[in-house]
């Protein structure tokens, strides 16, 4: 819907940003495409995730793929909820980690989003 203040999306509202930089990576620009699935850390979170879940490996490239990824990775009921929230707080953590980084001049590590989304 938007909603979510990205350096981009800031922009696009006409709010004055010096800096539209993904934060985590400082390569791209802060979409919330990119800052939740195509980011190199975002990327290496996602793995580290499909392992510990013991699915496969998957690749998505809009927030709205990864929200609906619970219907597609093969799993049912519980797991299937499951998977869900993981991928829900998973973004929260990322949100969270983005934040530190932008506001606090945290680092933003994989294994430390990892180790709170555990």
């Amino acid at each position: 819907m938007g909603k979510i203040p990205t350096g981009i999306a800031l922009r696009g509202r006409n709010i004055e940003i010096e800096e539209v930089t993904c934060p985590l990576c400082k390569t791209s620009d802060e979409t919330i495409n990119h800052l939740f699935t195509s980011c190199i850390v975002v990327s290496r979170i996602w793995h580290q995730i499909s392992i510990w879940c013991k699915v496969v490996s998957f690749i998505v490239y809009t927030v709205r793929e990864l929200l609906d990824l619970h219907e597609h990775i093969g799993l049912r009921g519980l797991a299937k909820e499951i998977s869900h929230g993981i991928v829900m707080i998973s973004c929260i953590s990322i949100w969270r980690t983005r934040n530190g980084v932008k506001f606090s001049n945290s680092q933003a590590r994989v294994e430390d989003i990892f180790s709170e989304i555990k």
